[in-house]
């Protein structure tokens, strides 16, 4: 399984306010719907981001929750 934050599909930006709470948007997904940036699954849309890519985005939502997580 893949998580969906180190996928190219997903942007944390996109999110809008709600990225300060762990959520992403999937460029596949449905206007509305949101996805945590924790969610593991198998999908047919996955296109593993670089390693650097994910990195920031693992550091970016590190500071997000103080790093809790």
């Amino acid at each position: 399984m893949n998580k969906c934050v180190q996928c190219k599909e997903f942007n944390l930006k996109a999110a809008g306010s709600i990225a300060r709470h762990g959520f992403g948007k999937c460029s596949g997904d449905h206007p509305g719907r949101y996805r945590s940036v924790e969610l593991a699954l198998v999908c047919a849309r996955y296109i593993a981001c670089d390693a650097e890519t994910v990195a920031a985005r693992a550091a970016w939502v590190a500071k997000l929750d103080g790093g809790r997580g």
